[in-house]
């Protein structure tokens, strides 16, 4: 196995499991890299050159980076992690032109992870909150001080490997502190707007499926977002609309159907409020990025 060759720049270990099991975790490559320039760090999972899908599991050192899902965008500051497939059309993850500290992180990629990360994607969002001094962080870290290319690991040591991080990753998601509740309660919200995202929403909506109120949504995400969560229904309904389109025939009245507006004109309004061009001249206007 070779390194791929967009690792070759990063201080990178292919993970050798002898004797293999076919359907077991097994871990492929183990790094570390400092991310400075915008240009060479920018991965789109729709366009992705491997040959074959993995798993990554990216920590944060120190700096920070970005991860978009489904168009919303997380920022990864230090302590905070992602767990992804790497073909996934939904994923992005950068680091961001406007930042002026480098990207200090750790990686690990997995094969026969698919359809858990998928999973974990799709319950829980795409990023995680992991102190530096877990297990899995210290394992990562003592594979990285070997300062070899190739490391042998017999097929417990791999699973082992593999079982210890995605451990944290459950940890973070049910053994929370506030803040860690927090960004569950958001995540969690954002992930009901996506999956709801043909229908008429309501913040009141939203809170009752989180089983909390209304005013306790809003004060997480006036705290941790400093927005309110209309705006994000809004936000992601209109990317969500951009999106249409950009890609699709559909005229106005069936692309405010399919976000759950029913009022054409209450749908044009908003997306002009937040994009400033009416949905006809932004699906004319092909250079512009989808916000």
């Amino acid at each position: 196995m070779k390194i791929p060759h967009e690792l070759k720049s990063q201080h990178c270990a292919i993970l050798n499991t002898t004797s293999p099991l076919n359907n077991c975790f097994k871990p492929l490559f183990v790094g570390m890299d400092i991310v400075s320039d915008p240009q060479k760090y920018h991965y789109n999972g729709a366009f992705r050159d491997f040959d074959n899908p993995h798993t990554i599991f990216q920590y944060t050192l120190d700096g920070s980076g970005r991860i978009s899902y489904q168009g919303i965008e997380y920022d990864l500051p230090c302590g905070y992690a992602f767990f992804c497939n790497s073909h996934d059309p939904d994923i992005v993850y950068y680091y961001p032109a406007e930042n002026d500290k480098p990207w200090k992180l750790l990686f690990v990629t997995f094969d026969n992870m698919i359809t858990l990360a998928d999973e974990m994607l799709q319950r829980f969002g795409p990023i995680y909150k992991i102190p530096e001094q877990s297990e899995s962080i210290k394992e990562i870290k003592l594979k990285l001080q070997q300062k070899t290319t190739h490391i042998d690991l017999n097929p417990a040591k791999g699973f082992r490997l593999a079982t210890t991080i995605i451990n944290s990753l459950l940890d973070s998601v049910f053994i929370s502190s506030e803040t860690d509740t927090h960004s569950n309660i958001i995540n969690n919200a954002l992930n009901y707007i996506i999956a709801n995202i043909h229908q008429a929403l309501s913040v009141e909506q939203i809170a009752e499926h989180l089983d909390i109120s209304r005013e306790h949504l809003a004060r997480v995400f006036r705290k941790e977002l400093d927005s309110s969560p209309l705006y994000f229904i809004n936000i992601t309904k209109m990317r969500h609309a951009g999106k249409l389109l950009r890609t699709t025939s559909l005229n106005i009245k069936e692309i405010a159907n399919a976000t759950g507006y029913h009022n054409t004109s209450q749908f044009a309004r908003l997306f002009r409020r937040i994009t400033n061009m009416s949905p006809t001249d932004f699906r004319n206007a092909q250079g512009r990025p989808i916000f």
